[in-house]
């Protein structure tokens, strides 16, 4: 991947909330993925893939791959929201294309 670019719509974003230790790791994640190493990552179909963290409650960010470049879709949430959070990264792909 030659790049990442991120998209936030929720104020509960780890860039946005006072968990530093979330917020830490997520961002030590996405500095992998610009490296290649995605690590916990599973497709989810139709370009959709989720990224598990095995930490706290199960964070899940869900992301999309577009011109060779990492789409973030920060709506994620734990495994307890997973169905909800996975519909609506759907529909934030559709609104990429």
């Amino acid at each position: 991947m030659s790049s990442c670019a991120g998209i936030c719509t929720r104020p509960s974003s780890p860039r946005a909330t006072g968990c530093r230790t979330t917020r830490n790791k997520v961002l030590a994640r996405i500095d992998r993925i610009q490296n290649g190493n995605f690590g916990d990552s599973k497709s989810l179909g139709d370009n959709l893939f989720e990224l598990r963290f095995v930490f706290g409650g199960g964070l899940r960010i869900y992301y999309t791959i577009r011109h060779h470049q990492v789409v973030l879709l920060l709506n994620g949430g734990s495994k307890s929201s997973q169905s909800k959070d996975i519909e609506k990264a759907r529909q934030m792909i559709q609104e990429l294309e």
